[in-house]
């Protein structure tokens, strides 16, 4: 399969990343994917660091508008996930709130 995970916060440390909750989530889901050879792409803002295994993209670069097999967003961002091309679209909120509660 071919992933887009769209993380949140720094990822610039790789799997030792100070990231919030959602971004551990996030970096952990991918490298089993692509440890099981699937195709991994980690978008984030910046977009810098190396997770093994995994390709590591700023938001815009022109993998984000690749086709997936599955947007899995930690985000959660709804406009963000409106724009991309992908079979499956998960959205791994942390909390129920207005954001939740409009999906």
């Amino acid at each position: 399969m071919k992933i887009l995970i769209h993380c949140p916060g720094q990822f610039d440390q790789g799997l030792d990343s100070p990231a919030r909750g959602e971004g551990r989530w996030s970096l952990g889901f991918g490298h089993m994917m692509a440890q099981h050879g699937h195709t991994v792409v980690f978008m984030g803002n910046p977009g810098k660091g190396e997770v093994p295994g995994c390709a590591v993209i700023p938001i815009g670069h022109e993998l984000c508008w690749d086709t997936y097999d599955i947007l899995f967003d930690t985000t959660y961002w709804p406009a963000r996930a409106e724009e991309i091309d992908a079979k499956v679209k998960i959205a791994a909120y942390w909390s129920w709130d207005s954001i939740s509660a409009s999906i």
